[in-house]
């Protein structure tokens, strides 16, 4: 972490790739809570934008979920 360029875009990009790993199984522990805060204090990711990430995220699956429905219905 020390080492990777804090460009916006980058920082970014990192951790929306990070928060869906982290989402990936569909269950979110505390641990994993605490990481994503320390990781969001470590490059400057406010609350808003957390939340931001999580919502893209979520709508994100939530249309993979719909495109399936759609492709097993033909």
């Amino acid at each position: 972490i020390d080492e990777f360029e804090k460009s916006s875009r980058e920082v970014h990009n990192f951790f929306l790739e990070l928060l869906s790993v982290v989402m990936a199984d569909e269950k979110y522990s505390k641990d994993e809570d605490n990481f994503i805060k320390e990781i969001a204090v470590t490059f400057n990711i406010d609350k808003e934008s957390i939340d931001s990430a999580f919502n893209i995220l979520l709508d994100l699956k939530n249309t993979y979920g719909k495109l399936s429905q759609f492709i097993e219905e033909v």
